[in-house]
């Protein structure tokens, strides 16, 4: 069955963005991943699907900051909220269930 906006879903895992610092040889690269965390059970609204992506951000002289996404770093993600009182998380996709 397919999702639709304002469903009802029970969640028991969300996504956290993790920032890591690395010395690669001749200057830090800083790597930005996302990591699963395992939560208790809570029924929110789905508001949306979002694509995540995994890589680095290096400092370019002319241009600044750049994010670098991995190759298979991309991560297909529900948009949920649980209250209107707490900022939406992202959650697996395939781990989402009607509630």
């Amino acid at each position: 069955m397919r999702l639709r906006h304002g469903d009802i879903v029970l969640i028991n895992t969300i996504y956290r963005r993790r920032k890591k610092l690395e010395w690669n040889g001749y200057t830090n690269v800083r790597k930005k991943f996302w990591m699963p965390v395992p939560i208790p059970a809570r029924t929110g609204i789905y508001l949306g699907t979002r694509t995540l992506c995994n890589g680095i951000t290096e400092w370019e002289d002319e241009v600044g900051n750049v994010f670098i996404p991995e190759r298979e770093g991309y991560i297909k993600a529900l948009l949920v909220s649980f209250s209107t009182n707490e900022n939406p998380v992202y959650a697996p996709y395939d781990e989402s269930v009607h509630a």
